[in-house]
């Protein structure tokens, strides 16, 4: 009778580590999904954001060279008033390309970064010893990428700022300039 209470509370046991390890597995296959969606999100906010950058900066070239066309026609200074608004337009364009170059670098590196961690978290969460340091790494790990991924949105953000500053300038002078030539041809 014993024997047999001995036998049926092993193969309890051996029940309960095979749903632990079910569970572990499962666990780390939505872990790996999360990981595969959040890269996927983060591609795609790449992709669209890189895509706006440009759209603006194609945008503000063409009111750029609109801009130059109208001012050819209605002064006498042509050739000096249009060598300095290309030259301007050529600075905009300068610091658009080391701009978005500047940003390209710093997404792929942070990539390459999410990647790692991404992996170095599946290591971490496959030697947890239990489900309790498995769920309290996840949570930990979670609340990390989150606070990473906030601090890096930050971080974009001030570098499209500046970019677009940098963009600006060059033009925003010119323009600064020229209203102040035309008002003194009005005048």
């Amino acid at each position: 009778m014993r024997r047999e209470l001995y036998r049926q509370d092993i193969k309890l046991e051996g029940l309960k580590t095979m749903a632990a390890t079910s569970k572990a597995k499962s666990a780390e296959k939505t872990v790996e999904n999360i990981v595969e969606a959040g890269k996927e999100k983060f591609e795609q906010a790449y992709k669209a954001t890189t895509e706006a950058a440009t759209k603006n900066i194609e945008k503000s070239f063409e009111v750029t060279k609109k801009q130059m066309e109208d001012a050819q026609k209605n002064f006498g200074e042509l050739s000096t008033f249009s060598k300095q608004n290309l030259d301007a337009f050529v600075a905009s364009s300068s610091a658009a390309a080391k701009g978005v170059e500047q940003i390209s670098a710093e997404i792929l590196a942070y990539s390459k970064k999410s990647v790692e961690d991404s992996l170095s978290a599946i290591k971490a969460l496959s030697g947890a010893k239990n489900l309790r340091e498995y769920f309290d790494l996840q949570n930990s790990l979670a609340k990390e990428g989150y606070d990473n991924l906030i601090a890096e949105a930050g971080r974009f953000s001030e570098m499209y700022v500046k970019l677009a500053n940098d963009v600006f300038e060059p033009v925003n002078s010119r323009l600064a300039t020229a209203m102040e030539q035309f008002g003194r041809a009005t005048s």
